[in-house]
């Protein structure tokens, strides 16, 4: 059963898989929120082109402009940990 649990997606089919399959790898393989953020930032910006933004954390507001099918907000185990993936610029 995956600890990731989708809340609000715009994003295309595999590019949400891409997503899934970052923020998995980023929260097996780090402890620290930052380090799962970048992870995940340098993932996106890898694949998809710069500037894709990456917000990690337990507590946290925003408001966000976004490209187009670009955006995902999610948690992440039973401690709930926000993520929120998106592009701008």
């Amino acid at each position: 059963m995956s600890k990731l649990n989708i809340k609000v997606v715009d994003m295309e089919n595999a590019v949400t898989e891409t997503a899934k399959k970052s923020i998995n790898e980023a929260f097996e393989n780090y402890r620290e929120e930052r380090f799962i953020a970048n992870k995940i930032k340098e993932d996106f910006d890898k694949v998809y082109g710069p500037s894709w933004n990456v917000i990690v954390g337990k507590n946290f507001g925003s408001h966000v402009v976004h490209q187009t099918k670009s955006y995902l907000f999610a948690s992440y185990g039973d401690d709930e940990i926000y993520i929120l993936l998106w592009k701008s610029g």
